[in-house]
């Protein structure tokens, strides 16, 4: 086959195209173990289970499922992927950290201050340098007031990550009784 010829699609369930789909699916494995699965973590887990979703999903959207119900399958399948992907993507963080700065908004009247890290030669040791982070105020704000933002950026921290952690567990949660009610119909 030359480079610009268009590659043969085998519709139906032929010997070849069973052949062919194996062939595919063994490259799209070798490529995840080989490539972006370093260590078996809980993300290379995800990963691999969106991998094994799309997959599944693409083989029944093509047609090679023979069921009256495939539409709803793939949908289904399809939600799984995207609540998998809200935990790849670690979307409780986004949603903690703007609820912390909603808090930090409300309380002073203020935006929440930028993050500043700089680093400074260590005195014991020339060649170490330490690693400072702060806050970056607003010009003209008082010494008392920055200690209070202070106290209270440590305290919604706190609960921010509070909160990061128990959306992560809730949506962990969802994803896998949301899995566990539609296996069975997406195997059968």
């Amino acid at each position: 086959m030359s480079l610009n010829s268009k590659p043969i699609i085998y519709r139906d369930n032929s010997r070849k195209f069973r052949k062919k789909v194996r062939r595919a699916n063994k490259k799209r494995w070798k490529k995840f173990f080989k490539k972006e699965n370093y260590d078996f973590d809980y993300g290379s887990i995800y990963t691999f289970l969106e991998n094994k979703l799309t997959a599944l999903g693409l083989v029944i959207f093509n047609g090679h499922v023979a069921d009256p119900e495939r539409k709803n399958m793939v949908r289904e399948i399809w939600t799984a992927r995207k609540m998998l992907k809200y935990l790849l993507n670690n979307k409780a963080s986004e949603q903690a950290e703007k609820e912390k700065k909603d808090k930090f908004f409300q309380k002073f009247g203020v935006p929440f201050p930028e993050s500043v890290m700089t680093s400074i030669v260590c005195k014991d040791d020339k060649r170490l340098r330490q690693l400072i982070f702060y806050n970056k105020y607003p010009k003209g704000t008082p010494k008392k007031l920055q200690k209070e933002m202070n106290t209270f950026i440590d305290e919604i921290a706190r609960e921010s990550f509070k909160r990061e952690n128990d959306l992560s567990n809730e949506m962990r949660v969802k994803l896998f009784s949301y899995i566990g009610e539609h296996l069975e119909h997406w195997w059968d």
